[in-house]
């Protein structure tokens, strides 16, 4: 998604589109979903084609690799939020972010027991094996979601962070260029 137009470029793809459902299968397609042992749960106004993707919004879910809302991917296996434009590989990108690292923590106001790359709202990464979340409540690995609240999970990145480093656990409207930095704000 770029200057606020959406390109659709639809292609043949195993998903099933639902709206609303309580469901533990996986390649599903929902909006405002609550679901449990799920993978590939796709959620509305998605674009993706031969993905192996997870899209979602506002769910409360403990499956894996979930993408949420307004994602337009192709052929990638990513995990990504709202409003990204991504063209990369094995990325999870949130909503308006500018991040170019991979196996980074970063996180704002968070509550999660665990690491491996979580990133959060506002991010534009093309990295790879990172998982975004804003305000999560799960307890998986790799599952993207807005207002979600996370424990035992891979890589948390949160809101509003630039950076182009690796391994780095960064917080709220940070810009490092470093590695191997540990770096929290306002976390739980």
């Amino acid at each position: 998604m770029k200057n606020g137009t959406r390109i659709s470029c639809p292609v043949p793809s195993k998903n099933n589109i639902n709206n609303n459902p309580d469901q533990n299968s996986s390649n599903n397609i929902n909006k405002y979903t609550d679901q449990s042992n799920s993978n590939n749960n796709i959620n509305k106004y998605t674009d993706q084609s031969n993905s192996k993707n997870t899209i979602n919004n506002n769910t409360d879910q403990n499956s894996s690799n979930n993408i949420n809302k307004y994602t337009d991917q192709s052929n990638i296996k990513n995990n990504i939020n709202n409003n990204p434009d991504q063209n990369s590989s094995n990325n999870n990108i949130n909503n308006n972010p500018d991040q170019n690292s991979s196996n980074n923590n970063i996180n704002n106001k968070t509550n999660q027991n665990s690491s491996n790359n979580n990133i959060n709202n506002k991010t534009n990464q093309n990295s790879s094996n990172n998982n975004i979340n804003n305000n999560p409540d799960q307890n998986s690995s790799n599952n993207i979601n807005k207002y979600t609240d996370q424990s035992n999970s891979k890589n948390n990145i949160n809101n509003d962070t630039d950076q182009n480093s690796s391994n780095n656990n960064i917080n709220n409207k940070t810009n490092q260029n470093n590695s191997n930095n540990n770096i929290k704000n306002s976390t739980d």
